[in-house]
């Protein structure tokens, strides 16, 4: 699965408080059989700066909405 997307303030401090939950279930799962386990991984990347390299492919401006408008 491959999600791309952006967040506000909270809906990003949410998603990193449900991250730590998983890490602690993670800690308390250790202590459990290997055969009672189930393999997971989960690759996230996180960043609050632009990469330059795409910044090229950044719009300036919103495009300008027609919706409504009378010609």
């Amino acid at each position: 699965m491959v999600l791309n997307g952006m967040l506000s303030d909270a809906p990003n401090a949410e998603l990193h408080r449900k991250l730590r939950h998983l890490a602690t279930l993670n800690q308390a799962e250790m202590a459990l059989p290997l055969a009672e386990r189930h393999g997971n991984t989960l690759l996230l990347a996180a960043s609050d700066w632009p990469y330059k390299r795409l910044a090229k492919y950044h719009l300036k401006k919103p495009p300008k909405s027609t919706v409504g408008e009378h010609f």
